[in-house]
Parts: C-alpha cells; sequence; structure tokens
C-alpha cells in the first residue's frame, strides 16, 4: 500500500495511529523523529510502501506533526488537525496500532484455516 493510492480518510486514520505512538507537545530532532518513524514503518507500519522521509513529510502536510521553519524540530500537537478533529476526536480513545494488530492476527489466523482447509479437502 502506498501514500499515494490511499483515500484522505485512510491515509488520516493511518498518519493518526502513528500519531498515537508519539507523547503529545513532546519535541523531536529531525534525527529522532526519522528514526521513530523508520522504526514504526519496520514494525506496525510495514504494510505501507513508503520511507520515512515521504512519511514525515505527510505527518506535517496533514499537520499531525509540526516543524519549525528550519526543518530542524518536530512536534506533535496537542490537539488534532482541525481537517481531522472530528474522526479523530471519535478514536482518540482507541489505540489503533493495537486494534490494527489484532484485526491483522485474525485475518492471518482466518487465513491459515482457509489454506489448512484447503490442504485437508485436496487430500481427500
Amino acid at each position: 500500500m502506498s501514500l499515494g493510492t490511499l483515500t484522505s480518510a485512510q491515509l488520516a486514520a493511518i498518519l493518526m495511529m502513528f500519531t498515537q505512538t508519539v507523547p503529545k507537545s513532546a519535541t523531536y530532532s529531525e534525527q529522532e523523529i526519522s528514526k521513530t518513524i523508520s522504526d514504526w514503518l519496520s514494525g506496525t507500519g510495514s504494510f505501507l510502501r513508503t520511507d520515512f522521509a515521504e512519511f514525515r513529510r505527510a505527518l506535517v502536510d496533514f499537520c499531525f506533526l509540526t516543524r519549525d521553519p528550519f526543518g530542524k524540530s518536530y512536534i506533535r500537537p496537542s490537539i488534532w488537525p482541525k481537517a481531522w478533529d472530528s474522526m479523530c476526536g471519535a478514536c482518540e480513545a482507541i489505540n489503533l496500532e493495537t486494534l490494527f494488530l489484532q484485526k491483522t492476527q485474525t485475518y492471518e489466523a482466518e487465513r491459515q484455516a482457509r489454506r489448512d482447509n484447503a490442504v485437508r479437502l485436496k487430500g481427500l
């Protein structure tokens, strides 16, 4: 999945999922936020076809992170982006990363059960 193929609501949900892992009002250097994003993309976000720079740019463009004018520090605002406040506010109590990982595990278990069933039927 690449960022350019997502609907704006899907992109916002993914950006929110990452943003929930960053403390509110925390300040990061460019290196720190890039490493945080890279780590997330190699774990939970591994379903995305993107790199940390493109993802960081989307976080800034969609106002999930703010950047100083020199691009040296990044801050997670204490409020959600205005365009996404309604959606993010409604989902704020839900840990999207945990929910995503649970759904992924359920999907993989169902997929494995279908494979096992197909092998069993093939052997009949």
